[in-house]
C-alpha cells in the first residue's frame, strides 16, 4: 500500500517536469517571447506560465538569456540578443541608437531598451557607466 502511494506521488511530478524542460527549451528558440505568445504556444493559463517565467527569473544570474518583467509582462530574451545588447551598451551608445540599432530583435521602446539595462547591471552582467554619455557624443560631435 506504501509503495503505491510512493509510487504515485513520485508520478505525480513527471508532467510538472517534462512542461517545465519543454518551456525552458522552446524558450530558447525565440530571440524575443513574451508572456502571451508562449502561453498561447503551449495552450496553457497565462497565469501558469507567468508563474513559470517568474520561477525562471528568479534563478537567472548563471543563464545567459534574460527575463524581465515590463508592462505586466514578462518577457524573455536569448543569449543571442542580450549579448547584442551588451555589446551595444559597451560601445556607449544611448537608448535611442541602441534601440534603432536593435530593430531586428523586435524591440519595440526606449523604456524596454532602460529595464533590460537596469536588469543587467542589478544581475551585474554589466558594468555602470561612469562618464554620462552626453560627453563622448558632445566631444565627438564637436571634432
Amino acid at each position: 500500500m506504501i509503495s503505491i502511494t510512493l509510487a504515485l506521488f513520485i508520478l505525480s511530478f513527471i508532467p510538472g517536469y517534462i512542461f517545465k524542460n519543454k518551456f525552458h527549451k522552446s524558450m530558447m528558440k525565440y530571440k524575443k517571447a513574451d508572456d502571451e505568445l508562449l502561453a498561447r504556444k503551449f495552450n496553457k493559463p497565462i497565469k501558469k506560465v507567468r508563474e513559470e517565467m517568474f520561477e525562471l527569473s528568479q534563478k537567472q544570474k548563471k543563464e545567459k538569456c534574460l527575463i524581465i518583467f515590463f508592462n505586466k509582462h514578462y518577457i524573455f530574451y536569448n543569449q543571442e540578443t542580450i549579448d547584442k545588447f551588451v555589446e551595444l551598451y559597451n560601445k556607449d551608445l544611448n537608448e535611442k541608437e541602441t534601440l534603432n540599432n536593435l530593430k531586428d530583435y523586435n524591440f519595440t521602446t526606449r523604456d524596454e531598451i532602460k529595464a533590460i539595462k537596469e536588469n543587467l547591471l542589478k544581475l551585474g552582467r554589466i558594468i555602470k557607466r561612469e562618464v554620462p554619455i552626453k560627453e563622448p557624443h558632445e566631444k565627438q560631435r564637436l571634432s
